[in-house]
């Protein structure tokens, strides 16, 4: 385990607040030690480690959960910051930690449609757009049909209709399972136009390319003649599954 505590000592001198302490913890607990999300015990642990005063727990667990780049845990008294949290904080402190910073743009999904609904979505939104920035075409196609399924299984849940799209021994169907389940008689509620999208198939087609074919190397169009409409079902289903918050 990397000894980030020492690396915290770096900015212990700079005039900030209790709060912001907490969230730089945070931060390099995140960036670091690949925490999905900081607990209160291991921030009170890092003050101590990093020289500073105990901060009442109470009033800092009250504050912390009020920040706006902070969502809450899965855990009481647990956070994580949001992908424009996390963004923001890596311009300032990264270079503590010697990391590189790859900043997704809103090339191929605006990020704006899936801040502040699952970690795992704005990581998977932003995986797909630094990979097409960086001319990484068949791994942006990769993760467009990975979070096409993902969104698909938050809507399905959120309706209380995941017996539709689970086998037997209770795991997920492929994609082509839970999208026929999407169009048999629409029990998501999609839009024409999205239902068309999802019938033609043509995220999962070029995602399946990518990933499986050894002969195919997608190239920008393959991504750009599909974007506008993939945004689109991508945040209706965000609506649908209520997860943006």
């Amino acid at each position: 385990m990397p000894d980030y505590s020492s690396r915290f000592k770096a900015i212990r001198d700079t005039r900030i607040s209790e709060v912001e302490k907490a969230k730089i913890i945070i931060y390099f607990r995140t960036a670091e030690l690949n925490e999905k999300e900081v607990c209160l015990p291991g921030i009170l642990k890092d003050f101590r480690e990093s020289g500073f005063n105990d901060p009442n727990m109470s009033r800092l667990a009250q504050k912390l959960g009020k920040e706006r780049d902070l969502v809450t845990g899965s855990r009481q008294y647990c956070w994580r910051l949001t992908e424009a949290g996390l963004l923001a904080y890596e311009e300032k402190y990264s270079p503590i930690l010697k990391k590189k910073i790859i900043k997704p743009s809103d090339s191929v999904l605006p990020l704006e449609i899936v801040e502040n609904t699952r970690g795992y979505i704005e990581k998977i939104a932003g995986q797909i757009n630094t990979c097409y920035d960086g001319v990484c075409f068949d791994a942006s196609l990769v993760m467009m049909r990975k979070l096409l399924e993902v969104c698909l299984i938050e809507a399905f849940e959120s309706k209380g209709k995941r017996s539709l799209i689970v086998d037997v021994d209770g795991n997920y169907l492929q994609l082509s399972g839970i999208i026929n389940k999407a169009l048999d008689q629409n029990p998501l509620g999609l839009t024409r136009n999205n239902k068309t999208f999802l019938k033609e198939r043509r995220a999962k087609k070029r995602g399946d390319l990518a990933a499986h074919n050894p002969r195919f190397v997608a190239v920008r169009k393959d991504i750009d003649n599909i974007a506008g409409d993939f945004r689109v079902i991508i945040q209706e289903l965000i609506i649908i599954s209520g997860t943006s918050k």
